[in-house]
């Protein structure tokens, strides 16, 4: 990101640090951070033992406007579906015989609390 960040970039920013080390408690090797493809961007990638993890984070600062979970839009899993098989085309896997999943940390940031963290593993096969 380049020049000036707007509030919702650096909510983002946070929730996806967290999200980071949401990962590394849990043992995942953080393999890349904000990953491009042609059908948009992967905010993070994981080795869960076996399984490449592809990880969609979504934060928010309060849930009245819905939750991370509830943001996963048909229209937004068909993007994220797209852009799994894009990465792992351009990094030589073979999605058949590659192990993988996308999952979603959902990131709370609401004012004087702990951050919450919640975390749905095969968002794409619910």
């Amino acid at each position: 990101m380049s020049g000036r960040s707007t509030a919702r970039q650096r909510t983002g920013l946070v929730g996806e640090s967290i999200a980071v080390a949401y990962a590394q408690r849990r043992g995942w090797t953080i393999l890349e951070t904000n990953v491009r493809t042609p059908s948009g961007e992967i905010d993070l990638v994981v080795r869960d033992g076996d399984d490449l993890v592809l990880i969609e984070v979504r934060t928010r600062r309060t849930d009245a406007f819905g939750t991370g979970p509830e943001s996963l839009t048909l229209r937004k899993r068909v993007r994220m579906a797209a852009c799994a098989y894009e990465y792992l085309e351009s990094r030589g896997y073979d999605p058949d015989a590659t192990p993988w999943r996308v999952d979603l940390i959902a990131v709370v940031l609401a004012p004087g609390q702990v951050p919450n963290v919640e975390h749905l593993p095969h968002v794409l096969t619910e």
